[in-house]
């Protein structure tokens, strides 16, 4: 699961964080997929998860503004 233990990740209610889990954009699916294998890091345009699509393995990154 999570390999980066983030405050401001640890503050969104896990409700929501499963949410933006579920729901993050494959490139090579061309569709919203589950992350898997992911770290989450603080950035200038919010929290970035990192990690690999549920159906694919590719590389799958969201921002989540915060």
């Amino acid at each position: 699961m999570m390999s980066i233990i983030n405050l401001d990740w640890n503050r969104i209610p896990k409700t929501t964080r499963e949410r933006f889990l579920g729901n993050v954009f494959c490139a090579n699916c061309k569709d919203a997929v589950r992350v898997t294998d992911y770290t989450v890091e603080n950035s200038k345009m919010g929290l970035i998860i990192k990690g690999k699509c549920s159906k694919c393995g590719g590389d799958v990154i969201r921002v989540v503004e915060v």
